[in-house]
């Protein structure tokens, strides 16, 4: 064996340490369920798996090593940082909670909730910016990383009112 062929192998490890290791709270199955408070550290390991964090947690990182987990963090929830090694992964964000997101894989998706006070009609939502880096091994071993800006969808622009017409009849003038 190469010896070009033990690095993805290396780091695939040093990510499954990192990521399932540190977390003191934990889901590791396959289609499995939690619901609750965390604090702390919050891994989950496994395939479709479900979970909420509720109102009141302090998180210090979310940890997903796997492929189309669903994570919803509630409204109230203070979290200073994502990793996820998998694919096909979304995790709902509060509005306005940015924390830093890492990730090994693809198609992974962290998104925030639009505000409160945007969602009635006629209301424009705010755009959210959260930077992802991106670390992405190939068949050779050449490991690639990418450090991009994603900006949130802007809801399409709105063409102005017409402008009202002149009156003409002199008796309707003001």
């Amino acid at each position: 064996m190469r010896t070009g062929m033990w690095i993805p192998a290396i780091l695939a490890a040093l990510a499954i340490v990192e990521l399932s290791g540190c977390a003191k709270t934990q889901l590791m199955t396959n289609e499995g369920r939690r619901d609750g408070q965390v604090f702390g550290d919050y891994g989950i390991s496994g395939n479709r798996n479900e979970s909420r964090i509720e109102n009141g947690s302090l998180l210090r990182k979310l940890s997903i090593l796997g492929n189309n987990n669903r994570v919803v963090v509630e409204d109230g929830v203070s979290m200073a940082k994502i990793e996820i090694a998998g694919s096909n992964n979304e995790v709902e964000l509060p509005y306005g909670l940015n924390p830093y997101f890492a990730q090994i894989g693809r198609n992974n998706v962290v998104r925030n909730r639009p505000a409160p006070w945007t969602t009635a009609p006629g209301r424009i939502s705010t755009e959210t910016t959260r930077t992802t880096t991106t670390v992405e091994i190939d068949e050779d071993g050449n490991i690639s990383t990418s450090t991009t800006p994603s900006a949130g969808s802007r809801p399409p622009a709105a063409e102005p009112a017409p402008v009202p017409a002149e009156p003409t009849d002199p008796d309707k003038l003001p």
